[in-house]
C-alpha cells in the first residue's frame, strides 16, 4: 500500500497479517484456516495516530 501522506519519519505506514479463521490452525498445516488482513495508519504531523483503516479479502 502506498499513502500519499508518507512522511518518513518511522512511523508503521501499513502491514499485513494473518487472523485465525475459526478453529485453531494445526501444528502439521499451521496456515489452514488463516485469513490475511491489511492495516493501513494514518498520522498527523505530530506523528499522532488519527485513522486506522483494516482491510479483509473474504472470497
Amino acid at each position: 500500500m502506498k499513502s500519499e501522506y508518507d512522511l518518513w519519519n518511522g512511523n508503521i505506514i501499513d502491514m499485513v497479517t494473518t487472523i485465525p479463521n475459526g478453529p485453531t490452525p494445526s501444528v502439521v498445516n499451521p496456515v489452514l484456516g488463516m485469513v490475511p488482513q491489511g492495516t493501513a495508519y494514518k498520522y498527523d504531523q505530530l506523528n499522532r495516530l488519527i485513522e486506522m483503516q483494516a482491510y479483509q479479502n473474504n472470497s
